[in-house]
């Protein structure tokens, strides 16, 4: 059990802290700050969960420091952990430290998957005290979102936060003036943009990782950070019997992100390998693998749930910086980066639309977004359009996709090409990718 006094020497050292530098992330979270519910923080380990409590504790002006209280439930002064040291934690709190009773008290809890039966002690407070407002983290989605279907429906509000964006890249790297400056295209400074956004593709957005500067030692954060997901946020939380089968389903998603996946095909192929392997536990452990934010799916966009079932879906992973880790030479194929690269910026932007991919006969559209069923945009992931024969196939697909949904235009986005042409009626955009990113 949580050790009071191990509590007491944590949140003494929180009150005694001094501001930090951060890098502010343009996740909105002001207005659902507002609701009474508890704000859950969900995202990938090492994503900027923490900092990005930190962003929204220091910018509440006007609350008593001493009502704000940040608790880091990884503290090895707190270990070990069970259902009852959030009780021990808050107990200590309000023995030892004084805090202005008639103002709100914001409880900050940072990877809160870590305490057993965390959900009762919020739901408890949340029903009996108005006077408190909970900001939890957490590693799984299915912490803050399956598992709290019974006890804290209605209860939690959820921001998901990822690596940075580009834009939080160049604020990071002291660009931040930039970002807004529409003349960006026409300044000398463009060279520089243009070779910080190919260190963006190749080593992706983690705060550590972008702040380092040595190549080797990017690759080594990123490994490692690979590494503690796959044994501390899936192997010590799910039920992994076959630790070999998941090793190799990781390296296998490395090797087939932005293109289709097959579950049929993967046990095949593990199968002919000697693997003890079924197709149950391969869709579980994709499964787990989906919830700690690592990788993702998206489906065929279908009206029929035959061809939903039919056709495989394609996979990417949440940082560029995880397959220059896994795959060193990876950055060779700078295509398939550039469309992962537009997947996770998509899924940062579309909050409330689902992300499709399409297909008929002749020709693939690499992005559907649509609301329901109505789809709102289309995308197509181009790095090089040079070969007049790469530049007709991807414009044909994207012209059919268009007739098909009943669109005015499509988006082509690329490596370093601007233009817009009109093609039958309809509008073909060409946008740079890192254009695109601001």
């Amino acid at each position: 059990m949580t050790d009071k006094e191990g509590a007491i020497r944590v949140l003494k050292e929180w009150f005694e802290s001094e501001p930090l530098f951060i890098v502010e992330r343009e996740l909105d979270y002001r207005d659902v700050f507002q609701l009474k519910e508890c704000l859950g923080i969900v995202g990938i380990r090492r994503a900027g969960k923490t900092f990005f409590m930190f962003q929204i504790a220091q910018s509440m002006g006007g609350v008593p420091k001493e009502n704000i209280i940040y608790v880091n439930l990884e503290d090895r002064r707190l270990q070990p952990l069970t259902n009852r040291s959030l009780d021990q934690i808050y107990e200590a709190f309000i023995e030892n430290f004084d805090y202005d009773r008639t103002e709100m008290m914001y409880l900050f809890l940072d990877e809160i998957q870590n305490v057993p039966g965390w959900e009762r002690f919020v739901r408890n407070f949340y029903d009996t005290n108005n006077n408190i407002k909970f900001i939890v983290s957490g590693s799984s989605s299915k912490v803050l979102r399956t598992e709290l279907s019974t006890l804290l429906t209605g209860r939690i509000v959820n921001l998901e936060i990822y690596p940075f964006s580009f834009r939080e890249f160049l604020r990071a790297k002291g660009h931040e003036k930039d970002i807004e400056d529409k003349l960006l295209p026409y300044s000398p400074k463009i060279h520089e943009i243009k070779r910080l956004f190919r260190e963006y593709l190749e080593f992706g957005g983690f705060p550590e990782v972008v702040l380092e500067d040595k190549e080797n030692l990017k690759r080594i954060i990123s490994g490692e950070y690979l590494e503690g997901i796959i044994n501390r946020d899936v192997i010590s939380r799910y039920p992994v019997k076959n630790k070999i089968l998941l090793e190799n389903l990781v390296n296998y998603l490395f090797s087939c992100f932005s293109s289709p996946f097959s579950f049929s095909k993967a046990y095949r192929v593990f199968k002919s390998h000697g693997l003890k392997v079924g197709k149950q536990t391969l869709i579980e452990y994709f499964s787990h693998l989906n919830e700690v934010f690592l990788f993702f799916s998206i489906p065929i966009f279908s009206y029929k749930v035959k061809d939903v079932l039919k056709y495989p879906v394609k996979t990417y992973c949440i940082d560029n910086g995880f397959i220059r880790a896994a795959f060193p030479k990876f950055s060779e194929n700078t295509g398939r980066l550039a469309e992962n690269l537009v997947f996770i910026d998509l899924k940062r932007r579309s909050s409330s639309s689902t992300i499709y991919y399409w297909k008929d006969t002749r020709g693939e559209v690499d992005f559907v977004i649509a609301e329901g069923l109505n789809v709102k945009q289309l995308i197509q992931v181009c790095w090089s359009i040079d070969a007049e024969e790469t530049r007709a196939k991807e414009v044909k697909s994207l012209l059919r996709a268009i007739d098909e949904f009943n669109l005015e235009g499509g988006l082509i986005i690329t490596g370093d090409y601007d233009y817009e042409e009109t093609i039958d009626g309809k509008t073909i955009s060409f946008v740079s990718l890192w254009k695109w990113l601001l």
